[in-house]
Order: structure tokens, then C-alpha cells, then sequence
């Protein structure tokens, strides 16, 4: 299967294929050379000049995305990167095989947030609407027939990794901070969290057969603020056939209890 994956979206940095792909990347590589976003502090003036990346149409659509953070002049993700403390926000593996009609693409972002236009009804809207930091990027395409007998790939669904709350109390948002999974259409319309607040989302995967996305998230098991690699991960799954709008937990308690009596 050789799937023409349309060169539709942007980010600050790298391009992304995936396997079966053409070689023309999912994710474009166009950002603005030596500005890194300012960090984001929970209340006073942001330091920096607000800036709007290249607006890119989403797969299938009319809608356009126009990602946006507040710049400082920096080397790119390297001089004091706010999303390279030493936390673990949104750190795990994709693996984006869906089945022969769908694909999860996945890119690492620095946005505050990002501006939708629908070309067509001209409606405009912001993904956030408030102070966060935008750290990881998934679009899940679904392969479609078109009108020339043909195939088409439409984003039905996309998946930002958000940090909203300064969870360490340091007054900053960074990737020390819990980020959680904010789920969009594949239009960018109907945001909503589909992980638990608190808890460190760590990777998006899916599963053909749905698809369902596959969220993986890690806890603050001692309580410190902290998300240390030695803490659990927790897995929790989305239908997005279903009727559910946030992941249920995969693993129940009574799992766990059964498995943790053996070790006592």
C-alpha cells in the first residue's frame, strides 16, 4: 500500500513520514529561524513578539491552521527551550499504524496556541483561548474514496499534548508540568481534555480496529509535583466510533489488587 500523504500541515521544526509513505512529508519544515518560544509564566507580561507560522490547509478540508507563539531571539530548541527542563511531557513512541484506511502522524511543537479559519463559512477561532503551551502534535488520517474513483486522506481527528496549569508551582509552564491530551475534530472544532488533570500524558498510539486511540499517561505515584521515570504509566482508551468524549482507564482497580496481592 503507497499512501500520498498531502503536504498540509506546519510545525516549528523537522518533517515526518511515515512507513509506505511518498517522500513528500506529512508535516512541513517552514519555521522561523532563530526564535524559540518565550516561556510562559502563569500570570504577569509575556516576554516576546507575538508570531504567526505559515498558515497550512488540514487534509480534506476548507479549514486552515495558523499555529502562534510569543518569539524570542534563540538558537531553535536548544537555548533555553521551555520544553526541555528535564520533565517528561509527552515523551513516548507513536506507533501509528492504524489498519489499511487510517494512520496517527506525530510531531514535536513549540506553540502558545494556534488560530482556525474555515475558508469557506469564514469562521475563525482559537484552539485554547488561554495561557498554555503546545508541546506534541497528533493528526489521525482516514483514507476515503473520492469523486475520480480514487482515494483521498482527511484528518478525522487531532490531538494536541497541552499544558495548562503550573502543576510544580514554579510559575511557569514547562514539561515539568502534568500536559494533557486536548482532542479536536479533525477540523479543529469541538476541543476537549481527554486525560485526566495531574497526570503526565506520555504518548497517543491507535489501534485499527475502531480506530481507537490508545492514551498513555504517567502519575505522580509520592505526590512531590514530580514525574520521575520510575512512576507508573496508565493506559486509557477512546473509540472514536463510540459514544464516549474523554478515554476510560483500561487497567480497573480490582486488576491491579489481583496482580499486587501475588508480590506481598
Amino acid at each position: 500500500m503507497k499512501t500520498h500523504l498531502p503536504a498540509a500541515l506546519v510545525l516549528l521544526v523537522g518533517a515526518c513520514s511515515m512507513p509506505g509513505a511518498s517522500n513528500e512529508p506529512f508535516f512541513g519544515s517552514s519555521y522561523i529561524g532563530g526564535l524559540v518560544p518565550a516561556a510562559m509564566p502563569v500570570e504577569g507580561a509575556v516576554k516576546g513578539t507575538l508570531t504567526f507560522l505559515r498558515p497550512r490547509s488540514l487534509p480534506g478540508g476548507d479549514v486552515w491552521i495558523t499555529p502562534c507563539f510569543h518569539a524570542r531571539g534563540a538558537s531553535m530548541f536548544r537555548d533555553s527551550d521551555p520544553f526541555r527542563e528535564g520533565g517528561r511531557a509527552a515523551r513516548g513512541e507513536t506507533d501509528g499504524r492504524g489498519g489499511e484506511s487510517a494512520v496517527l502522524v506525530d510531531q514535536s511543537v513549540r506553540w502558545h496556541d494556534a488560530l482556525f479559519v474555515d475558508r469557506d463559512a469564514g469562521d475563525r477561532w482559537l484552539l485554547l483561548e488561554r495561557r498554555a503551551f503546545v508541546s506534541r502534535w497528533w493528526v489521525l488520517l482516514q483514507r476515503l474514496p473520492d469523486d475520480r474513483d480514487g482515494t483521498r486522506d482527511v484528518a478525522r481527528a487531532m490531538v494536541f499534548a497541552v499544558t495548562l496549569d503550573d502543576t510544580d508551582g514554579d510559575g511557569d509552564l514547562t514539561d515539568r508540568d502534568a500536559a494533557v491530551a486536548l482532542m479536536t475534530d479533525g477540523d479543529g472544532r469541538g476541543a476537549h481534555i481527554v486525560t485526566p488533570h495531574g497526570e503526565q500524558l506520555h504518548a497517543v498510539n491507535i489501534d485499527g480496529s475502531g480506530p481507537t486511540l490508545i492514551f498513555t499517561t504517567r502519575v505522580d505515584r509520592d505526590g512531590d509535583a514530580k514525574f520521575e521515570a520510575d512512576e507508573p504509566l496508565r493506559h486509557a482508551t477512546l473509540e472514536l466510533d463510540g459514544v464516549a468524549a474523554v478515554a476510560s482507564p483500561w487497567i480497573e482497580p480490582e486488576d491491579t489488587e489481583r496482580l499486587e496481592r501475588l508480590y506481598r
